[in-house]
C-alpha cells in the first residue's frame, strides 16, 4: 500500500503484512470494516500513535475519495464531512488529547522506585524495529517481548538465524 501524501486509510481490511508496507508517516488515520480491537492492524496502528478505528460498515462504500474524515479512536465513530460544530468539537477534543497525552509522557519518564528505594526495569513488548524509538522516548529499560513473526511477512526468502538474533 503507497500512500504519498498525507491521508486516511478507509479500507476493506488491512494484514499484518500491510502494515508493515505502508509508510506511516503519511497516514492521518485508518478506517477499517473488518477487524477487531486486537487485530494485528490496530496494534501497529497504536504503537505507531496512528488513530483507528474497525467494525466501520461499508465505510469503503460510503466514504468518498474527496470527503473530510474525523477519527474518534476513543468513541469508535467516524465524522464524514462534519459539520461547523462537529468540526470545533472533535479539534478541542484533540487538543485535550494531546495535553493528557504529552502528561502521560512526562509521567512515563519518572523513574519507578518502590517505597525501599529499590529501581523497577521497566520492559516493552516491539514487533517492528522501528519501535525501538518508542522505548526511548519513554524511558523503556529492554525488550521484554519481540514478537519475530514479523519477520517472516512480506518477505520470499526466510531471514537467517543471524537476522532474527540481531
Amino acid at each position: 500500500i503507497r500512500i504519498f501524501s498525507p491521508a486516511v486509510l478507509i479500507a476493506h481490511d488491512i494484514t499484518a503484512a500491510d502494515m508493515l508496507d505502508i509508510k506511516r508517516e503519511n497516514i492521518l488515520g485508518i478506517v477499517m470494516e473488518k477487524g477487531g480491537t486486537t487485530a494485528h492492524a490496530v496494534i501497529f496502528a497504536k504503537a505507531s500513535k496512528i488513530p483507528i478505528v474497525v467494525g466501520a460498515e461499508n465505510a469503503t462504500e460510503l466514504i468518498k475519495h474527496d470527503d473530510r474524515v474525523f477519527i474518534d479512536a476513543a468513541r469508535g465513530c467516524v465524522i464524514v464531512n462534519p459539520d461547523i460544530v462537529e468540526e470545533k468539537e472533535y479539534n478541542a477534543r484533540k487538543m485535550e488529547y494531546e495535553f493528557t497525552s504529552e502528561k502521560i509522557g512526562y509521567a512515563g519518564r519518572i523513574r519507578p522506585v518502590t517505597l525501599d528505594g529499590k529501581n523497577i526495569r521497566i520492559a516493552a513488548n516491539i514487533g517492528v524495529i522501528s519501535e525501538l524509538d518508542l522505548m526511548k522516548n519513554y524511558e523503556v529499560d529492554e525488550i521484554g517481548l519481540y514478537r519475530t513473526e514479523y519477520l517472516f511477512l512480506n518477505r520470499e526468502v526466510l531471514p537467517s538465524e543471524e537476522e532474527q538474533f540481531t
